[in-house]
């Protein structure tokens, strides 16, 4: 059973009935701590004249799997293109599928998830075109979304494997995305499915207060809330590395930047990003002394915080792994989350223009 939680699950009844409305709410700087909630109105993103600029609306999730968009904004890296960023919080970019389908979003940052291909198998025009985040391919690896489990029910030995969650309430930030597909893969290893587990939504900076409490047993927690879950003896780890090799976020661009004659701006905006996922390659670079006020500016959470944590795996080039994301698209077939039984072919799901094969 799903049982949603928070207050940023906005848009699925939306997506679901591509009605392409937008949210109320206005958008907001993350320097300045408002809580953006808006889509606007749509943006028109003509190719630049020389001295004038366009102002392309991004949604992304405040959470360190976007760092590369964190340091391209903060280091200036789509000024030289003309480009101005215009940033809105939600909590899964597949919340926001209408709204890229429809123009009032240009770009989204997050995992592809069901909503996308069931938008696209509708008719929206949205499309891949680049990979950002994925798991290290290393089982044993701490990625930096384990799933983690109540520190008392470690101690008491009352969870100890992945069958033990059976019946047991289990959070995710939203359906039918990476984080259910992660866990569904994970339940179908030990002979159980999703309905096996009490599956709860709620947004990730909350799950560690319902961990706290005692009203989750389990969570697929990121970083910077994993570690800080685990330091302060809240969650032990009980998967390190949930998907090995996965896909985790992807970019996605919507009817706007698709368009033929955005073409020059899309590949713009990606070279831009492609510079700052490709300056993020190491622990060291991560967690440098430049970069972790600038994860601090985005997520809201200490720097000292942030170095605690496991490192994200960006994707060099933006490079994707096409067959990740299939995988991803069969599942959700086979757990019932699209409303098609074939899989829809790559060429609907990915723009070639754009994407750089891993």
């Amino acid at each position: 059973m799903l049982r949603r939680f928070g207050a940023f699950v906005l848009f699925i009844a939306m997506i679901s009935a591509c009605s392409g409305q937008s949210p109320s709410g206005s958008v907001g700087d993350p320097v300045k701590g408002n809580d953006p909630a808006s889509v606007g109105t749509p943006v028109k993103a003509n190719v630049p004249a020389p001295g004038q600029r366009i102002t392309l609306k991004v949604a992304y999730v405040p959470v360190l799997a976007f760092a590369p968009l964190y340091r391209a904004v903060s280091k200036g890296y789509f000024s030289p293109a003309g480009i101005d960023i215009d940033l809105t919080v939600v909590q899964s970019a597949s919340d926001v599928v209408a709204f890229l389908g429809t123009g009032q979003i240009d770009v989204a940052m997050g995992n592809v998830g069901a909503p996308l291909f069931n938008a696209v198998n509708r008719g929206l025009n949205v499309k891949i075109v680049g990979g950002n985040s994925y798991n290290q391919k290393d089982p044993a690896t701490l990625v930096a979304a384990p799933l983690v489990m109540r520190k008392q029910l470690a101690d008491d030995g009352v969870i100890k494997t992945i069958a033990d969650l059976k019946g047991h309430p289990v959070a995710i930030n939203a359906p039918a995305g990476i984080q259910e597909y992660s866990l569904g893969r994970l339940l179908e290893a030990s002979q159980l499915t999703l309905s096996d587990v009490d599956v709860q939504l709620i947004a990730f900076p909350d799950m560690m207060a319902g961990l706290s409490s005692g009203a989750l047993d389990a969570a697929m927690l990121p970083e910077p809330f994993s570690a800080n879950a685990r330091e302060q003896g809240v969650a032990s780890v009980l998967v390190p590395n949930p998907s090995p090799g996965s896909t985790v976020t992807a970019i996605l661009f919507g009817e706007n930047l698709l368009k033929p004659e955005q073409e020059k701006v899309g590949k713009a905006f990606l070279e831009a990003l492609r510079k700052a996922a490709n300056e993020l390659q190491t622990e060291d670079e991560i967690f440098s002394d430049e970069n972790l006020p600038i994860w601090s500016q985005y997520t809201s959470v200490p720097g000292p915080a942030i170095k605690k944590g496991a490192p994200y795996a960006y994707s060099h080039d933006l490079a994707l792994d096409v067959a990740s994301v299939l995988d991803q698209q069969q599942f959700m077939i086979r757990v019932g989350r699209v409303d098609f039984k074939d899989p829809l072919p790559e060429d609907r799901l990915i723009d070639s223009r754009f994407v750089i094969r891993s």
